[in-house]
């Protein structure tokens, strides 16, 4: 639980620097560019980034929950625009 509190959220992280890093522009450009998705492209980027396909399945399963509150955050934001 300690261990909890110490280390960020990296789904936060994430959100809270896309807007700076300019993350959802280059994210929808690069799904344009490889006909995929937006959901399906950051699928692919975290795979691509962590190993997916090599972690255990309770990895596998925080990866997915992080995908989704990335994508939760993304459509907020755009909204938000």
């Amino acid at each position: 639980m300690a261990d909890r509190k110490e280390r960020p959220n990296l789904s936060r992280l994430i959100i809270d620097y896309s807007k700076e890093l300019n993350l959802k522009e280059r994210l929808q450009a690069s799904a344009k560019r490889n006909k995929r998705s937006l959901n399906k492209q950051v699928e692919f980027a975290l795979e691509e980034f962590l190993g997916f396909d090599e972690l255990s399945e309770e990895r596998r399963l925080s990866i997915e929950k992080i995908r989704r509150e990335m994508l939760e955050g993304l459509k907020r934001s755009q909204s938000f625009f």
